[in-house]
């Protein structure tokens, strides 16, 4: 049996000492070829919204002046039944690494992990997992991210990961539009189910661009999805008791 092929692209926001509880690991995955769909779908939007094409998708950059253009992108994922998210939320006021013996490092990943696992346990297929590089030390990190995840995996009773193969590297996010809607879903996630709930106020047009993704969905996104879930798949972490 041919093995399928599944990219995996991997983003994180929220996740420095000063930034706003909760931290957002997600990734956005799908075949190759429904991929390259998609992002022609999100580059016609830009096109449609006069969006130059230099311009990355992030969610830091959402205006009132293109709110359209997001609850296009908003339409554009939900409706495309190729592409798929999956995130873990941390509530970072429930990590106590001293607790469990491990550095900050050892924490991230473990999450990613999570991120991953959810998905890899129900395709058995050559996993590429792309990361948005951040420094000289990206290439390390992607490295790292592939040997835990597989000790974690083949220590697994499940077999079901056995068969699967994993490969990672890290990308500028100019370079792939999945990775920028993975920032844009990833703060879009965050800002739904941010502690301070009074930053929620200071933009009218994500609070828009929330309730529209909620409806669209027909999902309440500051709760657990089921875990089969493959569309949009959540998981709010929780530290083991």
């Amino acid at each position: 049996m041919n093995k399928d092929e599944i990219w995996v692209y991997l983003d994180e926001t929220h996740h420095l000492p000063n930034n706003e509880s909760p931290m957002v690991l997600g990734a956005i995955w799908g075949t190759p070829e429904d991929l390259r769909t998609f992002s022609r779908k999100i580059k016609v939007l830009r096109a449609k919204h006069d969006i130059p094409t230099n311009r990355e998708l992030k969610w830091t950059k959402v205006s009132p002046a293109k709110l359209q253009y997001y609850l296009d992108i908003n339409k554009t994922f939900l409706t495309d039944n190729k592409i798929n998210y999956r995130a873990v939320i941390v509530d970072k006021s429930l990590i106590n690494n001293v607790a469990f013996h491990q550095t900050d490092d050892d924490f991230y990943y473990k999450i990613q992990y999570l991120v991953i696992r959810n998905i890899a346990e129900r395709h058995i297929a050559n996993f590429r997992l792309f990361f948005d590089y951040k420094d000289t030390q990206s290439s390390y990190r992607c490295k790292r991210t592939v040997s835990f995840l597989k000790a974690a995996l083949s220590s697994s009773d499940d077999k079901r990961f056995i068969n699967d193969t994993y490969d990672a590297q890290p990308i500028r996010s100019h370079e792939a539009i999945p990775l920028q809607v993975v920032d844009f879903l990833n703060g879009l996630i965050a800002f739904a189910n941010v502690k301070n709930t009074s930053l929620r106020k200071t933009s009218k047009s994500k609070r828009r661009i929330v309730d529209d993704f909620k409806k669209t969905s027909g999902l309440n996104i500051s709760v657990n999805t089921p875990y089969a879930m493959d569309k949009v798949n959540l998981l709010f972490w929780r530290p083991k008791q």
